[in-house]
């Protein structure tokens, strides 16, 4: 029988770490650019320059934009099909 409630207690507690952290994803969500670096994307009329920048909350600094401008650059451009030139 302690095997059985050893087993529900530790299951207890796993399923109530994973509501805490669920919880608290959906309570950040509305503020998400507050806690994120969020890129943004300006293209230039006649011209193909895009400039991407990042923005956010405090918790968003150099490290922060750097890594999210290189994950936006990694999704948008394929480089086997596009010859793309990176200036930071």
């Amino acid at each position: 029988k302690s095997n059985v409630f050893t087993l529900l207690q530790t299951l207890f507690i796993v399923l109530s770490l994973i509501g805490a952290v669920e919880y608290f994803k959906y309570g950040t969500r509305v503020n998400y650019d507050w806690f994120h670096c969020t890129p943004e994307i300006t293209k230039f009329p006649d011209s193909s320059i895009k400039q991407i920048i990042s923005v956010g909350g405090p918790s968003c600094d150099k490290r922060g934009q750097t890594k999210s401008i290189l994950k936006k650059l990694s999704r948008e451009f394929d480089p086997n099909e596009e010859k793309v030139v990176v200036c930071l």
